[in-house]
C-alpha cells in the first residue's frame, strides 16, 4: 500500500501520543496539545464534524495550560466524538471534549471543548492516566477513566456497567471514585479495559476487576468481580515479578521482569500472542523469538507491540488495517518483527486505537500505521513518519 503521511508544519517534536476511534492527539515538545482525525458536534472542535490528517491545535485560542502537558490520553466511545485527559507536570489533571458518562470527571454529563480540571481530592498529584472504551456506537460507547496517584492509590469514573470502575457497584460515577486493594496495597502501574481494569502493585502483584468471561480477569475462572482481586501467575516463573500492564478490549497483558510477556482472555485473531486461539483463564506466555526480551509493551484493543533495549518493535494480534505496521493479515499469532525505518529505534511506546497506531522513535518522532482517520482514511501497512509538527 502506498505511503500516506500526516502533514503538518516542521519543526515541533511530538512527546506523547495516544489514539482511539476516531482521532488521534499529542503532546508537542512546546508544550501544546494537538489533535487529527474525525471529530464531530460539541467535542473537541466546535459545532461541526470535521476530518483531517492534519494535526490541529487542539485547545481554543487562547487558551494556557497552568501547567505542562506531559502524559495525555484518550477514548472514542461514541462516532465522531472524543474525550481527552491530559496530565500536567505538577501533577493535575484536566479534560476536554466528549462529557458523557461522566468522562470529564465533574459530576455532570456535559462536553466541553476547553480543557477543564478533573475534580479529584485536594492535594492529590497523579502520576500516571488510562483511558478505554468498551464499545463505539452513536449513541453510548461505555468508556472509563483511571489514573494512579503519587501515593499508590487509584481513582476511576465514568460508565460502569460491567464494573469496570473497581469501586464495588455498576452504578456511572460522573466524578472520581478512590478504589480499595486487597491488604491495602499501593499501586505502581494501572490499565483500563474495555470491560475490565487491571493494576500491578509495588511487590508485582497482578489485581483485575470487571467482566470475567473468557478469562479476562487471570482469576483462572470466568467470575465477575466489581472490586479488584488478586490474579493468579499462571506461567510466570518463581521470582518473577509483574513490571508494566496493558489492556485490550477484551484481553490483558503485563511484561514480568524476566523480559517475555504474557497474556489471557480472549485469545482471537493471534491478540494474545502465544501461537494459540485458545483463550486462557491465567496469564500465559506469549511465544516469545528466541533470545528476545521486551522492555516495554503498549496493548491496541485486539493487538499488541513489545520493544527490546535495542529498539526492535514486535507486533501480534489483528492486523486487517495494516495496523500492526505489517501487510494485511487477519491474523498474527506470536511476536513478529516489524520492518522499521534505517537508522529508527522506537521504545513501545504511543498508543493504539481500533484500526490505527502511533509509534513514538526514540528520537521523538511519531509513526503511523492503520487507518485514520476512520472510517474513511487509507490503511497503511508500512510505519510512516507522521512530519514533525506544528510549528
Amino acid at each position: 500500500m502506498a505511503r500516506v503521511s500526516v502533514k503538518a508544519g516542521p519543526g515541533v517534536p511530538m512527546v506523547r501520543a495516544a489514539t482511539s476511534l476516531p482521532v488521534a492527539v499529542g503532546i508537542g515538545r512546546d508544550g501544546q496539545v494537538y489533535q487529527w482525525g474525525t471529530v464531530g458536534p460539541g467535542s473537541l472542535w466546535g459545532a461541526a464534524t470535521q476530518v483531517t490528517t492534519t494535526p490541529q491545535l487542539a485547545t481554543p485560542a487562547g487558551f494556557v495550560w497552568p501547567s505542562r502537558p506531559v502524559e495525555i490520553a484518550v477514548a472514542g466511545p461514541i462516532a465522531t466524538q472524543a474525550t481527552v485527559l491530559v496530565l500536567l507536570e505538577d501533577g493535575s489533571l484536566y479534560a476536554f471534549g466528549y462529557g458523557g458518562q461522566g468522562l470529564l470527571g465533574q459530576g455532570t454529563t456535559e462536553n466541553s471543548a476547553t480543557p477543564i480540571k478533573v475534580k479529584l481530592p485536594a492535594g492529590t498529584v497523579v502520576r500516571e492516566i488510562a483511558m478505554n472504551s468498551g464499545s463505539h456506537s452513536a449513541t453510548d460507547g461505555d468508556a472509563s477513566a483511571m489514573v494512579l496517584t503519587s501515593t499508590g492509590d487509584v481513582y476511576a469514573w465514568g460508565a460502569n456497567r460491567y464494573g469496570q470502575l473497581g469501586i464495588g457497584t455498576k452504578t456511572t460515577a460522573l466524578t472520581p471514585v478512590r478504589m480499595s486493594f486487597p491488604g491495602g496495597a499501593k499501586i505502581a502501574g494501572i490499565a483500563r479495559g474495555g470491560t475490565t481494569g487491571y493494576a500491578f502493585s509495588d511487590a508485582g502483584t497482578l489485581y483485575a476487576w470487571g467482566l470475567g468471561v473468557e478469562g479476562r480477569l487471570a482469576t483462572g475462572n470466568t467470575a465477575d468481580s466489581t472490586t479488584p482481586v488478586q490474579a493468579q501467575r499462571g506461567q510466570m516463573p518463581a521470582g518473577a515479578r509483574v513490571v508494566a500492564v496493558a489492556a485490550g478490549t477484551n484481553s490483558g497483558y503485563l511484561l514480568a521482569s524476566d523480559g517475555a510477556v504474557y497474556g489471557w482472555g480472549r485469545a482471537a485473531h493471534g491478540r494474545l500472542g502465544t501461537g494459540s486461539l485458545t483463550d486462557p483463564s491465567v496469564p500465559t506466555r506469549a511465544a516469545m523469538p528466541a533470545g528476545v526480551t521486551f522492555t516495554s509493551l503498549v496493548a491496541g484493543p485486539t493487538f499488541a507491540f513489545g520493544a527490546t533495549a535495542s529498539g526492535q518493535v514486535y507486533a501480534w494480534g489483528w492486523n486487517t488495517a495494516g495496523n500492526l505496521c505489517l501487510p494485511p493479515a487477519d491474523s498474527v499469532l506470536v511476536p513478529t518483527p516489524i520492518p522499521q525505518p534505517a537508522g529508527v529505534t522506537y521504545a513501545a511506546a504511543g498508543a493504539t486505537g481500533g484500526y490505527s497506531s502511533v509509534l513514538l522513535s526514540t528520537d521523538e518522532d511519531a509513526y503511523f500505521c492503520g487507518q485514520l482517520p476512520y472510517p474513511t482514511g487509507p490503511s497503511v501497512s508500512v510505519l510512516t513518519q507522521v512530519v514533525r509538527p506544528w510549528a
